[in-house]
């Protein structure tokens, strides 16, 4: 499925402080005159639990999520998500996604779009077909800054890192509705 896609600029929205989750729903971003094609992904898995983990616990430096991390990926210095040049935040996900660098969109049921690639991969002896979590059912897990996390959440309504859960924080908060993997990226204007 070809579609004009609004890319989502993550870098300029989490600099700025109070962002709300009718900010947050993919219609107010700046808009990238490439398109982007997509192409839809059965949910595995409708989960609202969005947990985390501290990326420098990757530490295999031939390891393809290390590299990925390290040659791709920013920390945001606000939040402590990391971000690609195109403003995707990194997750953790199961086999069930593919490849490490794959890209997608995760629609929740309030109407909240994440952008997210795939930086590190949760083994598959620990999901449900390499979807969702077996203890805690998390089909996404951020990968993150633990330390600047702890320090922007602990001043928020909702300390997500306390809690383990960025499904608590509303600008992340529902469960998963639609999911589109992206297939190609053109950065042709039209």
């Amino acid at each position: 499925m070809k579609r004009k896609t609004v890319v989502f600029c993550f870098l300029v929205f989490l600099v700025c402080t109070g962002f709300t989750t009718q900010d947050y729903n993919g219609e107010n971003f700046t808009a990238n005159e490439g398109e982007f094609f997509t192409q839809s992904v059965e949910v595995c898995s409708n989960s609202s639990t969005k947990t985390y983990m501290n990326y420098q616990l990757i530490t295999d430096q031939s390891s393809r999520q290390y590299q990925y991390i390290h040659e791709k990926m920013t920390v945001d210095k606000t939040t402590g998500l990391l971000l690609d040049q195109e403003g995707f935040i990194g997750a953790a996900l199961g086999s069930y996604f593919g490849e490490i660098g794959t890209r997608y969109y995760f629609t929740l049921d309030t109407g909240i779009i994440l952008p997210l690639v795939k930086i590190e991969q949760k083994a598959d002896q620990d999901t449900v077909e390499g979807c969702a979590h077996r203890f805690d059912t998390s089909v996404i897990e951020l990968v993150i800054d633990s330390k600047i996390a702890a320090e922007y959440y602990k001043t928020q309504q909702v300390d997500v890192i306390q809690s383990g859960n960025f499904n608590d924080d509303e600008n992340f908060a529902g469960t998963i509705l639609k999911i589109e993997k992206l297939i190609e990226v053109s950065n042709e204007a039209e």
